[in-house]
């Protein structure tokens, strides 16, 4: 009878889980299942389901609900005023150790045209160990004309590779990028192929990156003889 019951709960709806949740005050699952909703992960999307799940985490004082409620009002909800209480959740999660809302931040401030803002944000994320942020600040600086930003760009990537958390692989696949085309860096194939041959491990852009380099490496050779 456990087995029965354990299975059926799995085929609850979202409403119905959600409401469970509420019944348990368990904040992380309510957390975890607005995110699937938001993201349409493992459920049919349904935002206005995922807000309420936000909500309800949000009255039983969980930092990530915090920051979850303010990224998604900052995506899906319109005025002034929402945007407001967007930022005042994420500056209440950032106080209390969560670091998404250090990202956010930095995207409510990019998106409200104050770039001094959002990279004082990114550097403090990054900080804690945040590639995404630190590949926004090094997207920002890669894509100025001028060789001074793009050396400074390469050095917020090697500080994200360094620093990060998680997987830097994507950062990598920037790094090989930066060598491949000597953008902020000396022209290096060699250290190219090594952030590449790093990144492959989960970026399928990197790896054809690598295909294309050992072409050309034979095709040099052929030319050579």
């Amino acid at each position: 009878m456990t087995g029965a019951r354990r299975g059926s709960s799995t085929k609850q709806s979202p409403r119905a889980r959600m409401n469970a949740a509420k019944r348990l005050q368990d904040a992380d699952a309510l957390v975890n299942l607005g995110s699937r909703l938001r993201d349409g992960y493992g459920v049919p999307r349904d935002l206005k389901l995922a807000k309420e799940c936000f909500e309800a985490a949000v009255q039983l004082g969980e930092p990530t609900a915090m920051s979850s409620l303010g990224r998604w009002l900052l995506e899906f909800a319109e005025g002034t005023s929402q945007r407001r209480r967007a930022v005042a959740l994420l500056r209440a999660a950032e106080r209390r150790g969560e670091w998404s809302a250090t990202y956010f931040l930095g995207r409510a401030a990019e998106d409200a045209g104050d770039w001094r803002q959002a990279e004082r944000c990114y550097e403090r994320a990054l900080r804690a160990g945040d590639f995404a942020s630190g590949a926004r600040l090094a997207s920002h600086y890669l894509g100025r004309l001028d060789a001074r930003s793009h050396r400074k760009g390469v050095e917020i990537l090697r500080r994200s590779a360094a620093h990060s958390d998680t997987s830097p692989d994507p950062v990598y696949l920037e790094l090989g990028k930066c060598y491949l085309f000597g953008t902020g860096v000396p022209q290096s194939t060699e250290q190219a192929r090594k952030y590449f041959t790093l990144a492959s491990k989960t970026q399928s852009e990197a790896k054809e990156y690598l295909g294309r380099l050992s072409l050309s490496s034979v095709t040099g050779r052929r030319r050579r003889r």
